[in-house]
């Protein structure tokens, strides 16, 4: 029997402790100033979308995440819950997942010295 209403699950439960690898901040790093610029939407030359493409499968690669997962680039780290739609548990508790890398991500960005290149990505954080 299918569940209509599954509960999601309660963000306590989930471990918190998350510290991602240098390598895993500069990927999220490198997709933000992707994403800062402007130039997800469009192919290479005029964009950098298989660039950010290929940053999101090794980001999510280094996180020890399957491609079938929530990806840490497609969520907002604002958001209260996954969208209302969804009802898969499995994609509710990938998203939870996916927002807590997210934020822990973005923390390690913010402590992070600066590189020069950069400074769009603070300006966007």
């Amino acid at each position: 029997m299918i569940d209509d209403n599954p509960e999601p699950p309660n963000p306590d439960d989930v471990p918190q402790s998350t510290h991602p690898s240098p390598e895993a901040v500069e990927l999220f790093r490198r997709a933000l100033e992707i994403e800062a610029a402007g130039a997800t939407g469009k192919w290479e030359p005029e964009g950098r979308r298989l660039e950010y493409l290929d940053i999101d499968i090794a980001l999510m690669r280094e996180l020890g995440r399957g491609f079938w997962n929530v990806s840490v680039l497609q969520v907002d780290e604002n958001a209260e819950g996954p969208r209302a739609w969804e009802r898969n548990p499995r994609h509710i508790e990938s998203w939870h997942e996916a927002i807590r890398l997210r934020r822990a991500l973005i923390d390690a960005v913010r402590e992070a010295p600066e590189p020069q290149s950069s400074a769009n990505v603070q300006n966007v954080l």
